[in-house]
């Protein structure tokens, strides 16, 4: 249960953002968890997950800060890999 906590936790600082530091550390998190650790998620929670981390891609704009884009970006990467977003034409 520990586990799906850091989701949880990364996810919400993703949406608060607060400062930099603390949206940096969220998404390294969330890339982290999805790339090494999506085993530790139930799959009823990926679906929510799909739409809260396309939520957070959606809301890049001119003014996120480039490590926060290259973290989105490979988190946006890392989905498609897993077939958890689907991309159609």
């Amino acid at each position: 249960m520990l586990q799906v906590y850091a989701w949880k936790i990364a996810d919400e600082m993703l949406q608060q953002k607060r400062d930099l530091e603390s949206c940096y550390f969220a998404a390294q998190t969330m890339r982290t968890k999805i790339q090494f650790s999506f085993h530790e998620l139930p799959t009823e929670a990926h679906n929510s997950l799909r739409d809260s981390l396309m939520e957070h891609i959606g809301q890049v704009n001119d003014a996120t800060n480039t490590v926060i884009v290259t973290q989105v970006s490979l988190i946006r990467n890392i989905l498609l890999d897993t077939d958890l977003i689907h991309v159609t034409c």
